[in-house]
């Protein structure tokens, strides 16, 4: 039996991830763009540190190990997908798809090669979506493994990627209310 994703956002402040509930743009005038937003979309975030885990370090086999390894992983998120939504689906950010998304982690085509970084941003929005990949991994896919939660050390369990808003130049005045969406599948 295979254990859901644990899905969580975080961005970095000061080298340390910090959860990430809300993105607020504030005001950005039409024909403007707000500043980029870091993101880090985790799978399994901060399972536990073999090497400072009290309750690993007391296991003796290398049997009860694995078990303690396999009991603190999740399944993979395959088909990883970012887009928008609001309640409203005339929302011109989410229709005319206001919202972009760059890719920073780099996943593996079909054949096992490193796709290239994002260098653009991509519009998202409604049913425009864009891929999201770890590093190391299929296009698309995020690992569930045991890991410690590093940025450094367990980069197949995150996607990096930044978001941006921009306006166009005829948009009218106002406030909106949106929310970023993954869509995902696993095994």
């Amino acid at each position: 039996m295979s254990k859901a994703p644990e899905v969580s956002w975080y961005h970095a402040d000061g080298g340390n991830m910090v959860k990430f509930n809300a993105w607020n743009i504030g005001k950005i005038n039409a024909g403007d763009e707000s500043e980029t937003q870091e993101v880090y979309l985790w799978n399994n975030f901060n399972g536990k540190d073999p090497t400072k885990d009290a309750e690993y370090l007391a296991l003796t086999t290398d049997e009860d190990k694995a078990k303690y390894v396999l009991n603190n992983t999740v399944s993979d998120m395959q088909d990883v997908q970012i887009t928008t939504t609001s309640d409203d689906e005339s929302c011109d950010v989410v229709k005319d798809t206001w919202i972009q998304v760059q890719c920073e982690s780099i996943g593996k085509d079909s054949e096992g090669q490193d796709l290239a970084p994002e260098t653009d941003f991509t519009p998202i929005g409604g049913s425009t979506n864009w891929p999201l990949s770890a590093q190391g991994m299929d296009k698309g896919c995020i690992s569930g493994k045991f890991n410690s939660g590093s940025i450094s050390a367990d980069v197949s369990n995150f996607a990096k990627f930044k978001l941006k808003c921009t306006v166009p130049p005829n948009a009218p005045a106002g406030p909106r209310s949106l929310w970023t969406r993954i869509i995902y599948y696993y095994t």
